[in-house]
């Protein structure tokens, strides 16, 4: 399958990196991008779930509100739960949601 066209909104991910698009197969209608980006301060390694609208008369999907964000230590970690995410249960999700805060 052709990676989606996705339409971001001006200038609000310069400094971020697309991960990765999940659509689902049940309904191409649902889908999310995952972006990352470095937090200059920590240095920590950002994660963004957008949730995607499709445009079906154009067959584009517009970056509609971020669902969440995960703060990672390192890019490494990062990488790793972003390879995880698609094939997460909905329970290995909620866990990892709740266990997303700032780390000291």
């Amino acid at each position: 399958m052709n990676e989606p066209t996705i339409h971001f909104p001006n200038n609000l991910f310069d400094s971020a990196t697309v991960e990765g698009t999940c659509i689902s197969s049940m309904d191409k209608s649902l889908g999310v991008v995952i972006l990352s980006a470095n937090e200059p301060i920590t240095n920590d390694t950002i994660v963004s779930v957008f949730s995607l609208d499709y445009d079906s008369l154009q067959d584009v999907y517009n970056v509609d509100k971020e669902l969440e964000h995960f703060r990672f230590f390192d890019y490494a970690n990062a990488k790793q739960f972003i390879n995880h995410l698609p094939h997460m249960s909905a329970i290995d999700l909620m866990r990892a949601m709740n266990l997303s805060v700032p780390q000291s």
